[in-house]
């Protein structure tokens, strides 16, 4: 996982609790300017929460692809016909 896409998901997620946090409080009876507020909140605390969820996860979980061999290939159907 790149840097990148490290920025794309978190901004996703901002979007994300911003939009559903102001159209619930909105719907909720709540007055515009305060909805706008309390999504501009969550916008902030859940944006930066899935930053440092997935920078941790970049450090900690290796992203690269497993590549396979032949020889697994051909092993994996081997071993069907015996019985137990």
């Amino acid at each position: 996982m790149t840097d990148e896409q490290v920025k794309k998901i978190a901004a996703c997620f901002a979007t994300l609790a911003f939009t559903v946090m102001t159209l619930g409080s909105w719907a909720m009876g709540a007055r515009i300017l305060v909805a706008l507020v309390r999504g501009i909140e969550a916008l902030v605390l859940f944006g930066l929460l899935a930053l440092f969820v997935c920078k941790l996860l970049q450090h900690k979980v290796d992203f690269s692809p497993v590549e396979s061999s032949a020889e697994d290939d051909e092993a994996k159907g081997s071993h069907l016909d015996e019985t137990v």
